[in-house]
């Protein structure tokens, strides 16, 4: 619980917001696995304007990363999506080619 304090949840939004727009999904991962047993922790402290703040920077931190790690998984599924097309194109090609 010594890690519960606004500056730390602060510190973690911060962190978590660097590490979405990196694309670090590894930091990103290891963040939220932080925040998952912080915030928990954080209804049975007193509900201070100060910590309130904080725990609204980190959800709207965490709800960035949400969007951006969405984004980029839709970024790759067109990406393999692109690449299964293109393969399948090339055997059609192949085919044609041995068939002459």
């Amino acid at each position: 619980m010594a890690n519960l304090t606004p500056q730390h949840l602060s510190l973690l939004a911060d962190q978590l917001n660097t590490a979405a727009g990196r694309h670090d999904w590894q930091q990103v991962k290891r963040i939220d696995l932080q925040i998952r047993q912080l915030v928990p922790a954080s209804k049975s402290l007193p509900a201070t304007p100060v910590l309130q703040e904080s725990l609204s920077q980190l959800k709207h931190a965490h709800q960035h990363a949400l969007i951006s790690l969405s984004q980029a998984r839709e970024k790759l599924k067109q990406q393999l999506d692109s690449a299964t097309e293109q393969k399948e194109r090339l055997m059609a090609y192949q085919l044609a080619m041995d068939m002459e």
